[in-house]
């Protein structure tokens, strides 16, 4: 029986003092990455918890601290040396020998177990990719478990579709990798061509079944197949990499197996059937993805809708039939159902694309060696070039810096010397330096008879140190010194040298003043004779008093 309050409330339009909430269903369709606007900043998945891994004590450590700091080769073949060498190595340096041996040339990803480098080795001075682990070691048995990704690079032999692996090494508890260097991932060319032409589509499909079933052939499991650890070559192959997820098919115990990436696990992996099988529908969603530029969900309802064999095929108009028919039979929702690679490798769409990829790799290797050696010839020429250039610029920058060749009479008192052919000033100042009056010595007496005897014009010193000269010089026929420099006979605008009382040169300006006449006076010539003559030759000197 309902009270008189309820009862009240009713009345007065309120059924409830609690209202209910109401859900709205949203929509959801399929969408495309071009679409979306600018790429989004994926997060790797969640890092899974560690199975088997007890932590890490620090009252009983396994292994001394100097013993894990020290670098050691991983390897799990009887001929490989444990201890790293090389020439850019120095053990008492306190740098890893990552830091030392590569340059760090850019940060090409991470994820959640390592961290990708593009390096140069200073050895060969190639490039390579260097994987570091993102933690360190946290015991013996998750030691063991991130080596065993080197242990099935090296089971594995050397295949065009796979990359190839070069050295690992250990250092102070992380592990790093070594393998080549591609062009790009799978997914940066994704994101950068959202209209992958169908040719391409199939040429990638078949490199990817080519690369996975030689995995499948050694009991391998990858796991982990995406867009991410697909790589593009320089020749435009693709090429399966990142085995850290690798699982071996002859192991009774796979408890340690982890899945990958849930945008393209296959549903079986949920309940823990591992199989080759999980590969092949990982292979088909990657194709999927890149034939119709599609935005797979992590989750949800689109997710799901996928592992159900619920394919959207309106966004899917522009593939042929016989795509859609292999993707379709490759993502099965039934794993048993699924083909195996082999089975898919023997059809004869198959067959053809691998008859065209064989041509075309061809011609791309072809086509990159001749790129190569014209770019080798290029730089022997420009190399060349610059040889004959500078040889021929060698004797006109000679003669630039040796102009004292040309003058062949110089002064003997101001240190000034003149050429018939010359009308200017040697612009080289410091080449051009005269020679002062103290250091003249004479052999005879005609030699000074000639000097003091020429009726020459010589520049005069003012009281402020600076020769004055007139417009015309007149050409004495004393012999000069090769070293002086070419007298002007025009107006003098430009500076020449002279000498100091001290033997040193000075640079002073020349005033071209036609008022002030050029006097030089011989009032004393003993006096003079006897200061220029002193320094030099003193048996001279005496024989002259004797004549006088």
């Amino acid at each position: 029986m309902q009270s008189d309050f309820e009862s009240s409330l009713r009345e007065n339009g309120f059924r409830s003092p609690r209202p209910l909430p109401k859900f709205l269903q949203e929509q959801v369709t399929f969408s495309q990455k071009k679409h979306r606007g600018t790429t989004p900043r994926r997060t790797g998945p969640p890092r899974p918890p560690l199975k088997s891994v007890p932590p890490v004590s620090r009252l009983f450590p396994n292994k001394t601290r100097e013993e894990e700091s020290r670098p050691r080769a991983v390897s799990f073949r009887q001929s490989e040396p444990s201890v790293l060498q090389s020439p850019h190595y120095n053990e008492k340096s306190t740098e890893s020998f990552f830091n030392q041996c590569f340059e760090v040339v850019q940060k090409l990803g991470e994820g959640s177990f390592g961290e990708v480098y593009k390096v140069k080795c200073k050895e060969d001075d190639k490039f390579y990719a260097v994987k570091r682990s993102r933690e360190r070691f946290k015991g013996e048995a998750d030691r063991k478990r991130k080596l065993e990704e080197v242990h099935q690079h090296e089971t594995l032999s050397r295949h065009p579709n796979c990359v190839e692996f070069l050295k690992a090494w250990a250092e102070k508890g992380h592990l790093y990798i070594q393998t080549e260097l591609c062009q790009m991932s799978l997914e940066e060319y994704s994101e950068g061509h959202h209209d992958i032409s169908e040719s391409t589509v199939w040429s990638f499909l078949l490199d990817l079944m080519k690369g996975v079933k030689h995995l499948h052939d050694h009991d391998l499991l990858h796991l982990d197949i995406k867009p991410e650890n697909i790589f593009v070559s320089m020749y435009g192959a693709c090429k399966l990499g990142d085995f850290g997820l690798t699982v071996q098919l002859g192991k009774n115990d796979l408890t340690d197996a982890q899945e990958g990436d849930p945008r393209y696990l296959a549903p079986e992996l949920l309940q823990g059937k591992f199989g080759k099988h999980a590969d092949v529908f990982s292979i088909g969603i990657t194709i999927l993805e890149l034939a119709c530029d599609l935005d797979l969900p992590q989750n949800g309802q689109l997710w799901h809708q996928l592992r159900n064999g619920d394919i959207p095929w309106d966004i899917t108009k522009g593939i042929s039939r016989s795509l859609k028919d292999i993707i379709t039979s490759m993502m099965d929702p039934d794993y048993q159902r699924r083909p195996s690679l082999e089975d898919l490798l023997h059809l004869p769409v198959m067959r053809s694309v691998d008859r065209r990829n064989r041509v075309m790799l061809t011609f791309r290797k072809v086509w990159v060696s001749i790129l190569a050696f014209l770019s080798m010839l290029i730089g022997i020429l420009a190399m060349f070039v610059q040889i004959v250039t500078h040889a021929l610029r060698l004797p006109v920058s000679h003669m630039v810096k040796s102009p004292r060749r040309y003058s062949k009479h110089r002064d003997p008192l101001t240190g000034i010397s003149a050429t018939p052919t010359t009308k200017c000033f040697d612009t080289d100042v410091h080449g051009s330096y005269g020679q002062p009056l103290s250091n003249l010595t004479f052999s005879s007496d005609e030699e000074k008879s000639k000097v003091f005897a020429e009726p020459a014009s010589y520049p005069v010193i003012s009281t402020s140190g600076t020769p004055l000269l007139n417009r015309s010089c007149r050409r004495t026929p004393l012999h000069q010194p090769r070293s002086s420099s070419p007298i002007c006979h025009g107006r003098l605008n430009n500076s020449f040298d002279r000498w100091t009382p001290n033997g040193s040169p000075n640079i002073s300006a020349v005033h071209d003043d036609p008022a002030t006449p050029l006097n030089l006076s011989f009032d004393e010539p003993k006096a003079l004779n006897k200061s220029a003559l002193e320094p030099k030759n003193l048996m001279q000197i005496f024989e002259d008093t004797d004549d006088n």
